[in-house]
């Protein structure tokens, strides 16, 4: 079912950030917030932060499936600007643009871990499979389930946060992939909220990540959204209201190279012993970390191959199977490549994800299920919070529905690829 369209609410928000001292409605399903704090009594700041880690965890374990907690290195350029910005007042909105596989979402992963050592600091964890009620916004569904645990009304949440603030505690919303959400309008809906609530209580940090294509979007749309540049955590260099997670730089690389060669025992031993092209491929995250699995025991050297991506997948499969996480005969992925890549293409659009009931209804295999589950096992698939499913890895996205793009065009046929996520 498709989230109900909600009007723009008509709250006196000017592009500056200034809110009037009254009743503002948040999201669709009508939460009327009073910023009038007045009468709300105050909570102790550990059960705040207590609130939000017991929501946060689980989707933090969640996302942290897709990656070896183990290996994680922290990026420092970018870690040192988020700990300005959290530590800074007046800016509120730190956006982390990078492309699939740079690692945003470990980068994520990570902060989530260091602000949990922060006494001053409570965070709200999310990302696209969150299961959001139909209807609500990613506000209105966070703010129920901070009142749930609070034992408050949900509109009585962020007042009695407001009171209880002090001595510059903050309270951190992490979204994570903020493109993968529904459609385009609902993002617009989750800044717009966001921002209202931003413009009046400062105390409220917002740090998304996206990619590149979908944050040009978003801020072409920034006017009708209402956010003020003067929010937005600047990169200092180039000015841009975002900062970019790149490839890794030289330093990063040797320091992620020797991490990965120690734990797959990868040969050679030194990250400048491989040539060029090897050493610009693993300066990729999401490609150091397929290679390192393809080729555990192994000299990389010796597997130039695999430094063109859609190499490195049906490799990866083939590992799987050979490991017996899919099954060896080739059925899984026969099915993969031959019957689920047809389905996430339907009424003439190529879309991310597909809802079970779909599959289930239009899957010749009488053994879909129990293929499903082993894709799902073994990190291939994801679930999302709608029963939908979809790759866990946008480079398995395209590397599978590039296949059937190919077939498509023999035959002739044109197809939609915005990617736009039906949940129908």
């Amino acid at each position: 079912m498709q989230p109900t369209e909600f009007p723009l609410d008509k709250t006196n928000l000017e592009i500056g950030g200034n809110v009037e001292n009254s009743n503002i409605i948040i999201g669709n399903n009508n939460i009327i917030i009073n910023f009038n704090s007045q009468g709300h009594n105050s909570l102790e700041w550990r059960l705040i932060r207590r609130a939000c880690l017991d929501i946060s965890e689980p989707r933090v374990a969640f996302i942290s499936q897709r990656f070896d907690t183990d290996l994680f290195i922290e990026r420092k350029n970018i870690s040192e600007a988020v700990d300005s910005f959290i530590n800074l007042d007046g800016k509120n909105i730190f956006a982390i643009v990078g492309n699939s596989g740079y690692g945003k979402s470990s980068f994520l992963w990570g902060l989530t871990q260091k602000i949990e050592n922060q006494e001053k600091v409570a965070y709200l964890f999310c990302d696209a499979s969150l299961n959001i009620k139909s209807g609500n916004s990613l506000v209105t569904t966070l703010l129920y389930d901070l009142s749930l645990v609070l034992n408050l009304k949900p509109e009585d949440v962020l007042p009695t946060i407001d009171v209880s603030i002090k001595n510059g505690q903050k309270l951190v919303i992490i979204i994570d992939a903020i493109n993968e959400f529904t459609r385009m309008k609902d993002v617009e809906y989750i800044l717009r909220d966001l921002n209202t609530l931003i413009a009046h209580y400062k105390w409220i940090k917002l740090i998304v990540s996206c990619r590149p294509h979908f944050w040009k979007y978003i801020q072409s749309q920034k006017g009708a959204i209402g956010i003020a540049d003067k929010y937005f955590f600047r990169d200092e260099q180039s000015g841009d209201l975002f900062i970019t997670l790149g490839r890794l730089n030289i330093f990063e690389a040797k320091v992620f190279y020797a991490k990965y060669q120690t734990n797959y025992n990868l040969e050679p031993v030194l990250f400048e012993d491989l040539n060029y092209d090897i050493q610009m491929c693993l300066r990729e995250p999401m490609s150091l970390w397929l290679i390192s699995e393809i080729c555990s025991g192994q000299n990389i050297a010796n597997r130039s191959d695999l430094i063109i991506d859609v190499r490195a997948v049906p490799a990866y499969i083939k590992k799987l199977e050979d490991h017996g996480e899919l099954s060896a005969d080739g059925t899984d992925r026969n099915f993969l490549q031959n019957t689920l890549t047809k389905l996430f293409f339907r009424d003439g659009i190529c879309t991310n994800f597909i809802p079970r009931s779909y599959i289930n209804k239009n899957s010749p295999h009488p053994n879909t299920f129990e293929i499903i589950y082993r894709l799902l096992r073994s990190g291939i698939l994801k679930e999302d919070g709608y029963s939908r499913l979809g790759f866990s890895f946008e480079r398995f996205w395209g590397y599978f529905l590039g296949l059937e793009l190919k077939m498509i065009a023999k035959q002739g046929t044109l197809y939609d690829c915005s990617q736009e996520e039906s949940v129908a």
